[in-house]
């Protein structure tokens, strides 16, 4: 699923009533909201994470990611609430640039797609916590035989990557339209593309996700021994009960996550085998697509219910602020 394959400014619109209130400025605003909800949201999940000396680094990155995303829905819906549809770009790189970054999505997209390996390495890290603890032990920095600093890098820099590699040279400016991914050397790489970005962004992470937390359950309901209030014991390794308590956490972001994911990427895999003809206009696509905006603003509620010394540490600071 994504949007930056519709042509910018020549979207059929279907004359069914209820699509055209799903693609009317009713919708475009409820996405500002969220956008705005996320960005502003995020940015105090990170900045509290600042202020906590236990603060894991792998939710700071996804708070940050998610702050961008939220950000980027901002800017790519006000300027569809603003400026007319069938805008004309300049033939020019400032036209392009334009093209790429506010109707066709790009940075949007680049943030959503980098939302999906932020989890996944969070996914990882938690794995290694409760899993191979030892592992995890062998440095404070450290992952089995990857650094944490390189994996952050990793979840911002392989899907802006991947997505711009396959965004920007088969897009271009041509008679004051916005063509974005229409001009590909053959409809093979097309297909392609399509189930290669399922399978990287939407395949794979799921199922690594999946099994990953299904072995942690497993091991924590089979592992319940308690030596001490705050200590859990996992296959013989006694670990701090906070992380048993972070890791539930976790799980309760990833099922969110792909409550909201999965089913407009089946919509859009569906599509792609050529099994759905509803198309990109259809009502149910931009239910299906708040759903994964929605993904934006979530976490720092979840973390609000679900995370006493984040609660703590965000009283704390309102009452210095306060003070």
């Amino acid at each position: 699923m994504d949007s930056t394959t519709v042509v910018a400014d020549t979207v059929t619109y279907s004359t069914d009533l209820v699509s055209e209130y799903w693609r009317s400025t009713v919708f475009e605003s409820v996405v500002v909201f969220l956008g705005a909800c996320g960005a502003i949201g995020n940015c105090i999940v990170f900045l509290v994470f600042i202020r906590m000396t236990n603060a894991n680094t792998f939710l700071m990155n996804q708070a940050a990611i998610d702050a961008c995303a939220g950000s980027w829905l901002v800017v790519t819906y006000v300027y569809r609430l603003t400026v007319p549809k069938h805008h004309v770009f300049e033939v020019s790189s400032t036209g392009f640039a334009a093209c790429l970054l506010l109707d066709g999505e790009l940075p949007l997209w680049c943030s959503l797609n980098a939302s999906v390996y932020g989890l996944l390495a969070i996914t990882l890290e938690r794995y290694v916590k409760i899993v191979l603890p030892n592992s995890h032990r062998t440095s404070s920095l450290s992952l089995p035989g990857l650094k944490v600093p390189f994996m952050i890098v990793l979840t911002w820099l392989w899907p802006f990557s991947f997505t711009c590699a396959f965004t920007v040279p088969f897009s271009k400016v041509g008679a004051g339209k916005c063509l974005i991914q229409m001009h590909w050397p053959s409809e093979e790489l097309h297909e392609a593309y399509g189930t290669i970005k399922l399978l990287l962004f939407f395949i794979l992470p799921v199922l690594i996700i999946v099994v990953a937390y299904s072995h942690m359950l497993y091991v924590l309901k089979n592992n319940r021994s308690k030596v001490s209030p705050a200590l859990h014991s996992v296959q013989n390794i006694v670990i701090p009960l906070a992380q048993v308590n972070l890791t539930k956490v976790m799980m309760w972001v990833t099922a969110t996550f792909l409550l909201c994911w999965i089913p407009s990427n089946v919509y859009y895999l569906l599509y792609n085998f050529g099994l759905n003809n509803l198309g990109f206009s259809h009502p149910l696509y931009f239910q299906f697509l708040i759903l994964v905006y929605f993904t934006c603003c979530i976490n720092p509620v979840i973390y609000a219910c679900r995370m006493t010394d984040f609660r703590a540490a965000l009283l704390a600071a309102c009452r210095s602020d306060s003070s």
